[in-house]
C-alpha cells in the first residue's frame, strides 16, 4: 500500500502544480517586507497560507522541510537546524523578518528551531539570490517571515495549541486590534518537550534531549494621516535546550540562548514618491553548559543598530527608480570573541521598467563600504514575460555575497582578519505553465562560488578558517499544484521536487550533506466540517565525509492529519485535529549517529473568537 501511494504521489508531480503566487493585501494592511513578491521580477515567490502553516506547527523545520525544496540538517528533533537551499551552505540562506536580514553575526546562520511558526502571519519563500536588498548570507534564497496590521476595524483572539508524544507541549496566544488609524498584533508562544523518543533499531532512547522557550512579539502601527504611517515590531526569544547525544556517545551539554528584535518604520507615500525609513535593534547571546548540572559557561552575543531609508520614485506608469541607503553597526563579543566594534554602509539603485504589459524587468546595483575588508560591488538582473494566458518565461541573473562571520573574523588565536567575502555568480531561468486547475513552474539555476571560506588544518595542526574553496552548484527545481472544487468537496495537491549537483572544484565531489533528490508532496482533501491531509517527504543520500568513504541512506516520511470543525460563527470558530507523524516508523537521520523520532502524534485546537 505504501509504494501504491508513493507510485500515485510521483506521478502526481508531473501534471500537477506549484502556486508561487503571493497572498494579494488590501490597502489597508501594513506588510513590512512587500519587497519579496512585488519587486522579485524573474525570481520564484511562494507563499506559505494559514492552512499550511497550522497543518504543520511542531516548527518551523517542518513546515519548510514539507512545502519548500530546502533541505535541512537537524541535529535531532528540536535541536539544531541549519538550511540548505541550491546546495549552498547553511550561512547562504538569509532569514528575513519584517524586512531586515536577522542571521546571526556570530556564526552567519539561523536556527529555525528557534522560530515559532504561528508567532508570524505570512511566511514566504524566495528562491534565488538576494544580496542587493538583503545583503549578506542571501546566495542560495531568502525566508521571509512577516507580521501583518490592518487598519479594518476588528477585534480578535486565536489560541492556537497541541500536546503530543513525547510529552511535548506547543502553544500560542495571539489577540489583534484594528481601527482606522490604530493597529496591533500581539502574541506569545510557549514550547517544551522531554523529546524522550525512542530509537528505531537500538535498545537506547533519546536523553538530554529535553527543551524549552517562550517567544513573546508585539506589533503597532499608527496612521498619523493619509500619507504617513508609523510602526513598530518587537520580538523576543527566550530558550534551554539539552543537546542529545548520539548513537554512540551520550551528552550532558545544555545551550542557552536568548534574542531580542525590534524595529521602527516610518512609511510615506505621496503622489510619485515611497519612502520608507526603518532603524533596527538587533541583540543575541548564547550561553554553552559543557556539564547541564553546572553553572559554568562560555558565551557569545552581539548587538547590531540598523538605519535603512528606501526612497522610491515613480517617473511614470512604466518606470520606477529606488535609492537605498543602509548603514549596520555591529559590537560583538565572547568568551573566546574579540571584542570588535564592526561596521557597514550600504548604498543601491534599482531601476524597474514595464514597457509592455506582458513584459517587465529590473536592473540592480549595489556597493558596500566595511570597516574591515574590501566588498565586491554587486548587481542583479531580472524579467519576466507573460507569452499568453497558458505560458510565461522569467530569468535572473545576480551577483551574491557573504561577509565572514564573527567567529570567522575574530575568534581568540583562530581567527583569520585577512578572509575575503564569499562571492557568487548565479542563473536562473524558469517557464510557468497555467491551466484551469493546474499550475506548474520548473526552473533551471546555475551557481559559481569563490573565496568560500573553509575551516582547515594549518602546518601547526591548528583548526583556522580560510578562502579556499570554490564549488558550482546546478540543477532543476520542479513545483506543481492542483485544486479542484466540486460542491461542498475541495481537493489540493501540491509538490517540490529538486534535483541539485554541489560540486566542490577541488575535489571534483559532492559537497557534504546535499542530496541530489529531493521531493516533497501534500495531499489535501475537506467536505464540509471535515478535512484531511497527507504529507510525503523524499530525502535522497548525503555523502558525510568529504572522500565519499560515509554516507546517510536516503529516507521517505510521510504524516496525516484530520480536522474537524466543531464550530463556525461570526464570532467564534474551532477546529479540533490530530496529526500523526513517520506513520510508517522509518529510520532515518538528517545528521549522521543523530536519529530522528518514531511515529509520534499529536492532538491540536485552534480557537478563534
Amino acid at each position: 500500500m505504501k509504494n501504491i501511494i508513493y507510485i500515485f504521489l510521483l506521478c502526481s508531480s508531473f501534471c500537477l502544480s506549484q502556486n508561487d503566487t503571493i497572498v494579494n493585501h488590501l490597502e489597508d494592511v501594513l506588510l513590512p517586507d512587500v519587497y519579496a513578491k512585488e519587486k522579485s521580477t524573474g525570481y520564484k515567490t511562494t507563499a506559505l497560507n494559514d492552512s499550511v502553516i497550522l497543518n504543520n506547527s511542531e516548527s518551523f523545520t517542518t513546515l519548510l522541510r514539507f512545502n519548500s525544496t530546502i533541505y535541512f540538517k537537524e541535529y535531532g528533533f528540536g535541536m539544531l537546524s541549519s538550511p540548505s537551499f541550491r546546495g549552498t551552505g547553511s550561512s547562504h540562506t538569509a532569514t528575513i523578518w519584517n524586512g531586515i536580514n536577522i542571521n546571526s553575526q556570530l556564526n552567519g546562520q539561523t536556527d529555525f528551531n528557534t522560530l515559532t511558526v504561528t508567532t508570524f502571519d505570512n511566511v514566504q519563500v524566495r528562491n534565488g539570490g538576494g544580496s542587493i536588498k538583503y545583503g549578506s548570507g542571501a546566495i542560495g534564497g531568502t525566508v521571509h517571515l512577516n507580521n501583518e496590521l490592518s487598519f479594518n476595524r476588528q477585534f480578535s483572539n486565536q489560541i492556537v495549541s497541541a500536546y503530543g508524544s513525547f510529552s511535548t507541549l506547543q502553544s500560542t496566544y495571539k489577540s489583534v486590534y484594528g481601527s482606522e488609524q490604530l493597529a496591533i498584533n500581539a502574541g506569545v508562544s510557549y514550547n517544551s518537550s522531554d523529546n524522550d523518543y525512542q530509537y528505531l533499531g537500538a535498545n537506547a532512547v533519546n536523553t538530554n534531549g529535553e527543551f524549552y522557550n517562550v517567544s513573546p512579539n508585539f506589533n503597532i502601527a499608527y496612521k498619523i494621516n493619509p500619507f504617513n504611517k508609523l510602526s513598530l515590531y518587537t520580538n523576543y526569544f527566550n530558550g534551554i535546550k539539552h543537546l542529545s547525544g548520539t548513537l554512540t556517545a551520550s551528552s550532558n551539554d545544555k545551550y542557552f540562548n536568548e534574542s531580542a528584535k525590534g524595529l521602527v518604520v516610518w512609511d510615506y507615500k505621496k503622489n510619485r514618491f515611497t519612502v520608507a525609513t526603518k532603524a533596527a535593534y538587533l541583540y543575541e547571546l548564547y550561553n554553552y553548559f559543557d556539564n547541564a548540572e553546572v553553572n559554568q559557561y562560555s558565551y557569545g552575543k552581539a548587538s547590531t543598530l540598523l538605519f535603512n531609508n528606501d526612497v522610491e520614485y515613480k517617473i511614470n506608469n512604466q518606470i520606477r527608480v529606488q535609492h537605498v541607503i543602509e548603514y549596520t553597526g555591529v559590537l560583538g563579543n565572547g568568551t573566546s570573541l574579540i571584542r570588535k566594534r564592526r561596521n557597514q554602509l550600504s548604498d543601491a539603485i534599482i531601476f524597474t521598467h514595464q514597457p509592455t504589459r506582458k513584459l517587465k524587468y529590473h536592473l540592480k546595483v549595489r556597493k558596500d563600504f566595511n570597516s574591515d575588508y574590501e566588498t565586491p560591488l554587486l548587481y542583479a538582473i531580472g524579467s519576466s514575460y507573460n507569452v499568453n494566458e497558458l505560458y510565461s518565461i522569467r530569468l535572473n541573473a545576480s551577483k551574491n555575497f557573504r561577509i565572514p562571520t564573527y567567529n570567522d573574523l575574530y575568534w581568540e588565536g583562530l581567527g583569520n582578519e585577512n578572509l575575503k567575502p564569499e562571492t557568487s555568480r548565479q542563473f536562473e531561468i524558469g517557464n510557468v505553465f497555467t491551466f484551469k486547475n493546474v499550475e506548474i513552474d520548473v526552473a533551471g539555476f546555475y551557481l559559481n562560488s569563490d573565496d568560500l571560506i573553509k575551516w582547515q588544518p594549518q602546518n601547526d595542526g591548528v583548526w583556522r578558517p580560510v578562502n579556499i574553496a570554490n564549488s558550482e552548484n546546478y540543477g532543476i527545481e520542479l513545483s506543481t499544484l492542483y485544486s479542484k472544487q466540486i460542491k461542498a468537496h475541495t481537493i489540493l495537491v501540491s509538490t517540490n521536487y529538486s534535483y541539485t549537483k554541489a560540486v566542490d572544484k577541488e575535489t571534483k565531489k559532492q559537497v557534504v550533506y546535499v542530496p541530489e533528490h529531493l521531493f516533497n508532496t501534500n495531499v489535501s482533501y475537506s467536505y464540509k466540517a471535515w478535512s484531511c491531509y497527507y504529507q510525503l517527504l523524499y530525502n535522497g543520500k548525503v555523502y558525510t565525509t568529504t572522500d565519499h568513504s560515509q554516507e546517510l541512506d536516503a529516507f521517505d516520511v510521510s504524516n496525516i492529519g484530520l480536522n474537524y470543525e466543531v464550530l463556525n460563527n461570526n464570532s467564534q470558530k474551532l477546529i479540533v485535529g490530530v496529526k500523526v507523524n513517520n506513520i510508517y516508523n522509518e529510520i532515518y537521520q538528517s545528521v549522521a549517529s543523530r536519529p530522528m523520532p518514531n511515529r509520534n502524534f499529536n492532538l491540536n485546537i485552534n480557537y478563534k473568537f
